[in-house]
């Protein structure tokens, strides 16, 4: 080959390559916008979707954001406060369940965040444990409108692993704040879809 020819084969290759990254850049661009517009569409439906159940029971909603970050004990009096004294309103949990128990002929919702200072335990119908059993994204996150009878804190220490700061190791930290509160599910909805 003549190198002329040989220089413009070489561009012609060069500016295909070129052409065809520039491509594949701007579609891999295009997909990665529109996956993050469907999860923002989806984040606002459910958001919208926990608001509206939110307040057709009248819940209160925020009730924790007072006890988190806090560099101080949480005293019982604050927690019955904020979760059984609540003129009658239930409350919004927003936590993943750990387990469905059935003791007898009553069904148990046991719900709490894998470092978190409230667990809750919530008698429920059959019908509720069965549909979170049988949820085939397992036992998520959920939304749930809970009524609280009572709450007890412990002396228990829970240690566990708290998030990492960027892309270091996780933080082994530990709390003796542990409360115990007990209650009613009036309803829930799955959060996994998120």
């Amino acid at each position: 080959m003549k190198p002329k020819l040989q220089t413009a084969v070489f561009i012609l290759i060069v500016l295909a390559m070129l052409g065809w990254l520039g491509y594949y850049l701007i579609s891999k661009h295009r997909v990665e916008r529109e996956l993050e517009q469907q999860r923002v569409k989806r984040h606002a439906q459910m958001t919208a979707t926990i608001g509206a159940l939110s307040r057709h029971y009248g819940a209160i909603t925020g009730w924790e954001e007072g006890f988190l970050n806090t560099e101080r004990d949480i005293s019982s009096l604050e927690v019955e406060d904020a979760l059984v004294n609540t003129g009658g309103k239930p409350i919004l949990i927003s936590k993943p369940i750990h387990d469905v128990a059935r003791h007898g002929d009553r069904y148990f919702l046991y719900v709490h965040g894998q470092e978190s200072t409230f667990r809750f335990i919530l008698e429920c119908d059959p019908e509720t444990a069965r549909r979170v059993a049988k949820n085939p994204a397992g036992f998520s996150h959920y939304a749930i409108i809970a009524r609280i009878d009572s709450v007890e804190k412990t002396d228990t220490r829970l240690k566990f692993q708290d998030e990492p700061e960027e892309d270091g190791p996780p933080i082994d930290a530990e709390t003796s704040d542990l409360f115990f509160a007990r209650g009613r599910c009036l309803d829930l909805i799955s959060t996994e879809n998120e």
